[in-house]
């Protein structure tokens, strides 16, 4: 058995002797697919498109950064958000276009899924004020 000190402080409760990893939860990204599933062709590619928004859950006066990353994708499938990390101001929404290469020579009809994460930070302290990121995912379909 393990034990350790623990003491209260004005943001929560940490571990003696470790970094305070306490932060003030100040709000929520959003990530929405505008297709459920897509279709690529099997000797090109094509395209899907995911709004992502920033919902603060306090007062804010400055946009965060996002941060769109490819969490899990079919390994015949090249996928390229075409906006890495862009700013976003409250109540905004921006479009990004995801890119769809298939990569190598799959049969018609071959299906896989592709999920996409956006994390966000905040400019004005980053390590005191956390942002919840969010997932969205969508079906790919090879046709002709």
């Amino acid at each position: 058995r393990q034990y350790g000190t623990f003491r209260v402080t004005p943001l929560g409760v940490n571990n003696v002797g470790e970094p305070s990893p306490v932060q003030i939860l100040w709000g929520q990204m959003q990530a929405v697919m505008a297709e459920q599933e897509v279709t690529v062709s099997r000797y090109g590619g094509g395209e899907a498109h995911m709004a992502v928004s920033y919902q603060p859950f306090f007062f804010q006066y400055f946009p965060v950064w996002a941060e769109v990353s490819v969490v899990r994708s079919p390994s015949w499938l090249t996928v390229s958000p075409s906006q890495i990390t862009f700013p976003l101001q409250q109540g905004e929404t921006q479009t990004d276009d995801i890119m769809l290469a298939v990569s190598i020579d799959v049969e018609m009809g071959t299906i896989g899924l592709v999920e996409l994460a956006v994390e966000g930070q905040t400019i004005v302290l980053p390590s005191l004020l956390a942002v919840n990121g969010d997932r969205a995912s969508f079906i790919v379909e090879v046709q002709t």
